[in-house]
């Protein structure tokens, strides 16, 4: 189950796959993305502009990148792979990343 959260810590949505995450993106934005490498998947912050979160876990990491690659509504959100920043989302960002 994905949890929203508000600037507050008050849960605004749930869901239980990541559409909820992508329709409360397209109407809220993104102001963040960052990613992780964690055993055996990736973790996967997203940091909307209303200044709600959610996380979520992958159990692969390169797919974790193919999806935040492709992800139109995170383009131009700032990126931050692995605790290091990475400039924005985007199509130009390599696959491994």
């Amino acid at each position: 189950m994905i949890e929203i959260l508000n600037a507050n810590g008050k849960v605004v949505q749930r869901s239980q796959n990541l559409r909820g995450m992508r329709e409360y993106a397209g109407k809220h934005g993104v102001g963040k993305v960052s990613i992780s490498a964690i055993p055996n998947g990736g973790l996967l912050s997203v940091f909307f502009q209303d200044g709600a979160a959610c996380t979520t876990t992958f159990a692969d990491f390169r797919v974790l990148q193919q999806f935040v690659r492709n992800w139109r509504n995170a383009h131009g959100a700032d990126l931050s792979v692995n605790g290091i920043p990475r400039f924005t989302v985007g199509r130009h960002n390599p696959v491994g990343f």
